[in-house]
């Protein structure tokens, strides 16, 4: 009899403590009202400039060259999946495109200073090309190298030259501009190519936006790049 009674509490007690587990409110329903969003793959190659390392082959290419070596890039980077480009359109204080502050590119004609002839405008090509095979254009441009040791004769339209004492001579053969100094620092804000400022949401020159919503805005503090190298964007 003791040991029917020690079973049936024993029972009592385990349904005790199962009633006491289950709760007596139903499940709450989770209704998931938005999924995330994918990111957008940002897929790009570099197009370095400098030293003809991959447009144009050479200097002094004819126009109709240059623009046939671009085209056979771009038409690769669609075929392999890329959707962005990044072109380097300031290798050593000079520009690859239509400039009232810099000279035009030696790596373009073979002189710095001579524009392409017959004429046209390698950005404003690129860009457009890009955007027609659906790639973001985006362009590189560097804020401190104002002589590369591959450059070419250093020009009497170099900055070595024109403004002496803003560069230091590198053991390397390089000249690189001073960043300590102030001529340099403005002068590395303000190059970037303000005419296709209306394609930009933003544009980075040594660490700072200067150009945002198609307006300059002068600078904003930010990190400093480490000098050798600088973005700004152009979306489609």
């Amino acid at each position: 009899m003791p040991q029917k009674n020690s079973n049936l509490l024993i029972i009592l007690f385990s349904l005790f403590l199962l009633y006491a587990c289950v709760s007596s409110k139903p499940a709450k329903e989770i209704v998931v009202t938005k999924q995330p969003k994918a990111q957008t793959e940002f897929r790009a190659a570099w197009i370095a400039t400098v030293s003809n390392i991959n447009w144009p082959s050479k200097p002094g290419l004819s126009t109709a060259d240059q623009q046939k070596e671009a085209i056979a890039l771009l038409d690769f980077l669609k075929d392999h999946h890329f959707n962005a480009v990044i072109l380097q359109v300031r290798p050593q204080t000079d520009a690859l495109y239509k400039s009232d502050i810099e000279p035009w590119s030696y790596y373009l004609t073979g002189e710095v200073g001579k524009a392409p002839d017959p004429y046209y405008d390698p950005l404003e090509f690129w860009t457009e090309a890009a955007h027609d095979r659906g790639m973001e254009m985006h362009v590189w441009l560097n804020p401190y190298r104002s002589h590369h040791k591959d450059g070419g004769p250093l020009s009497d339209k170099s900055i070595v030259k024109t403004r002496p004492g803003l560069s230091l001579f590198l053991k390397e053969g390089y000249w690189w501009l001073d960043p300590s100094k102030k001529e340099v620092q403005d002068l590395s804000t303000f190059v970037q190519p303000h005419q296709y400022s209306k394609g930009f949401s933003w544009v980075i020159v040594n660490g700072q936006i200067v150009v945002e919503n198609e307006k300059h805005l002068g600078t904003r503090s930010g990190k400093t790049l480490n000098g050798y190298g600088a973005l700004a964007a152009t979306p489609l």
